[in-house]
């Protein structure tokens, strides 16, 4: 429910909350903020970098496999 109503307050910066939960290792609140609050698995940050970059920099292959099922693009750039 915080993460909902986090999400629901940032507005612009919701790739920075999604990006937070990702590099957190948080596989339950990256789930959350993409499949409840709706926040894009392809948004990028300021550096253009998405959750999988993070996810994949770090070796969380948790997270790393959750999102390409949601529909991450492993081909953007960083």
């Amino acid at each position: 429910a915080v993460l909902k109503v986090l999400a629901a307050h940032v507005g612009a910066i919701e790739t920075d909350v999604l990006l937070f939960a990702t590099r957190a290792g948080n596989f339950t609140a990256v789930q959350v903020l993409v499949e409840s609050c709706g926040i894009p698995v392809n948004t990028t940050d300021q550096h253009k970098r998405t959750a999988l970059h993070e996810s994949c920099a770090r070796g969380y292959m948790g997270i790393t496999s959750y999102l390409l099922a949601q529909g991450a693009d492993p081909r953007l750039p960083n």
